[in-house]
């Protein structure tokens, strides 16, 4: 998704744009996020984990804001880097458990 890309953009306007539209979208937007914090090449970027922060930060939909907590946690924690990759993986596993059980 070109908006996770942009959330790494140098033009903080781009950036800031980027994290206010993913996090009108929710959930396709948070497990492309997820992704993103997951990548072993990109889990350093500060770029990233501050934009990830604001995304999930405003998330609208409750029951997701619920969901992305130990994960928005983890990105204002000590070394949020490895942390957020640990939490990003649990919520992208979880949010896909929960779509397999709601198609049941």
């Amino acid at each position: 998704m070109r908006l996770v890309q942009a959330l790494q953009d140098d033009d903080a306007g781009v950036a800031w744009s980027a994290a206010e539209g993913l996090a009108r979208l929710g959930e396709p937007a948070v497990k492309e996020l997820c992704h993103a914090l997951s990548d072993h090449v990109r889990v350093g970027d500060a770029r990233l984990l501050t934009g990830a922060y604001h995304v999930l930060y405003h998330v609208e939909n409750e029951t997701l804001k619920e969901q992305v907590n130990p994960l928005l946690l983890a990105l204002k924690g000590p070394v949020p880097d490895l942390k957020a990759m640990e939490e990003a993986d649990r919520l992208l596993k979880r949010l896909d458990h929960d779509r397999r059980n709601a198609r049941r």
